[in-house]
């Protein structure tokens, strides 16, 4: 594979014999530069379901950044009205979009403790905001929301709530038909402390939880009211030297992903600077060990945090922000990974956070903290040079 920059030049990149590389596409966007707004500390991102839009939360903004993405990958601001833009106010930790219908789109404020509610248009990606949702008191704590996830029957949206000390919070919100949330239940069960992320099967019946402090992904049981239900075996709904997973290999865990099959869950600790692999049985949804990979292997994952499926589930990418790059994994046959590439950009990649990969597999678009900025890769095969011809 080989892994470069989308933009005018080639910062970095490495090359070994694989059948899948990334390319350059389009222009990488940064704060600042050529009037781009509101991606000061971009953070995370979230693609509409057709995949042309991506929608950024940037820690040092209080209102979302729209792009649409081109069909080879160039990256376009959606612009705000001047009147409805809030950027200087507030810091945006994630933002989803809305499953099935894509109507809405929602991300958390942490400096506020809220959610805040948008309705997009389906066609041009534009969004309108709505007034905030603040979200009920975690115990006697404000929440410091850092994840939302939407239900894929579109009934229900869940925030992961981080307290730096003790019990920490996940919110379950009830979405309407037109796309308003209310608070219908907040769970805070000792295996969320320091809860970070949210990840829902797609027949909804299973949610997964990643959280720091616990150190452990956790399998809930997803009801037809949206309610979540933990296995009543405390051992078997948290992984932490357990189901073969490595005392403490967990610590830290910040993200946790599906593979499209939905047949293994990936986690990722800045912590432990890993990323573990579990095989998921479909029947029940539970998790086993299959593999951990961390730097001390000698993989780029120093400070590992996003990770990214490719939808033919053979291909895995990870973002490592002291590392500032992105390392390409292949999933081999018997489901474990190997290391098949890794770029390190001074620009597009300082500290970089979040990744998505688009429905049709063909560009990751990447966000980092650092250089504040937005990038777009391309991938194709080898014997392709990504416009269509061959590679000389």
């Amino acid at each position: 594979s080989r892994l470069a920059r989308a933009g005018d030049s080639l910062i970095a990149s490495a090359y070994v014999t694989n059948t899948v590389t990334l390319l350059p596409a389009g222009d990488q966007l940064q704060h600042g530069a050529g009037g781009v707004a509101r991606l000061a500390g971009a953070y995370n991102l979230d693609l509409s379901p057709d995949g042309k839009h991506v929608y950024v939360a940037a820690r040092n903004h209080g209102e979302v950044a729209s792009f649409t993405v081109g069909d080879d990958g160039s990256l376009t601001e959606i612009r705000w009205p001047s009147d409805q833009d809030n950027a200087d106010s507030g810091a945006l930790t994630n933002v989803t979009v809305s499953l099935p219908d894509g109507e809405s789109v929602y991300a958390v404020d942490s400096q506020f403790a809220m959610v805040r509610q948008y309705d997009r248009d389906t066609t041009t990606g534009v969004l309108t905001p709505r007034a905030p949702m603040p979200l009920p008191l975690c115990g006697s704590r404000q929440p410091f929301p850092v994840d939302v996830v939407p239900s894929p029957d579109g009934k229900s949206v869940y925030v992961a709530d981080f307290q730096l000390g003790g019990a920490s919070c996940l919110y379950q919100l009830d979405r309407a038909p037109d796309g308003t949330l209310t608070p219908a239940a907040i769970y805070d069960d000792a295996v969320l402390e320091g809860v970070e992320a949210i990840a829902i099967t797609r027949d909804g019946a299973y949610v997964y939880t990643a959280a720091h402090f616990a150190g452990k992904v956790t399998r809930w049981r997803r009801t037809l009211t949206g309610a979540l239900e933990a296995p009543k075996d405390y051992a078997e709904k948290a992984l932490n030297g357990a189901g073969g997973v490595a005392e403490n290999a967990l610590d830290g865990a910040e993200v946790v992903v599906l593979s499209p099959d939905e047949k293994t869950v990936y986690a990722s600790s800045p912590v432990t600077n890993s990323l573990v692999v579990f095989n998921r049985l479909e029947e029940n949804g539970e998790l086993t060990h299959r593999q951990t990979l961390t730097e001390a292997d000698g993989y780029a994952l120093d400070d590992a945090s996003g990770v990214a499926v490719h939808p033919n589930g053979l291909w895995v990418f990870i973002a490592a922000r002291d590392s500032g790059a992105i390392s390409v994994f292949s999933v081999e046959a018997d489901g474990t990974l190997k290391h098949a590439d890794t770029v390190k950009d001074p620009l597009a990649l300082d500290w970089p956070n979040g990744l998505v990969m688009t429905p049709d597999g063909t560009h990751l678009l990447s966000v980092a903290v650092r250089s504040s900025a937005l990038a777009s890769w391309h991938m194709v095969q080898e014997d392709s040079d990504g416009c269509g011809g061959t590679c000389n």
